[in-house]
């Protein structure tokens, strides 16, 4: 596997509409509007490939207001390299962005966070957030919030961030 950091924006879009192109639920997210919006807001874009140079999986990093990082922005992986069991142990795509991701966003002064959508997640949020934990240092450990954020307008999802565990993103009220 290689992880790579696409600059050319039209190579970026290209692999990044890939996801328009498959019968994934969320694929109304792969559109070149979507795109449009994410490249302006992204620190970087980075692919996957496999060891015959196909792509895997990709995301980015998406820059907030307040020094924010939301790591594995628009993560998408191609259907035939999909898993049966999110965050199996034996080869999951996600870990090989990890480490470069957090470092990524590290170096240009932003604090991670990553999110899952909907309050029926907490639990997938914790879990993912406690592997990630077995493989970062202690200064770079996630916690979930308590509540849903506004990562985009009308979304309200789970966040993880790393210390200082707070946000300036818009907390859903609860009730």
């Amino acid at each position: 596997m290689k992880l790579e950091i696409i600059s050319d924006k039209n190579k970026a879009k290209y692999i990044f509409m890939t996801g328009l192109l498959t019968e994934d639920n969320n694929k109304p997210n792969y559109t070149e509007t979507e795109f449009n919006i994410a490249w302006d807001s992204w620190l970087n874009f980075y692919v996957l490939y496999n060891n015959e140079g196909n792509v895997v999986s990709f995301c980015g990093i998406r820059k907030f207001k307040g020094g924010y990082g939301r790591i594995f922005d628009r993560y998408f992986c191609m259907p035939e390299y999909r898993i049966l069991s999110f965050l199996n142990e034996d080869e999951v795509y996600i870990f090989y962005f990890l480490p470069k991701l957090m470092i990524d966003c590290r170096n240009a002064g932003l604090i991670p966070f990553f999110s899952i959508q909907s309050d029926k997640k907490k639990k997938v949020s914790k879990l993912v957030a406690k592997k990630f934990n077995k493989l970062l240092p202690s200064k770079d450990k996630f916690k979930v919030l308590d509540g849903l954020y506004c990562t985009a307008p009308g979304s309200w999802q789970n966040i993880a961030m790393t210390y200082p565990y707070k946000t300036l993103l818009k907390r859903k009220k609860d009730g």
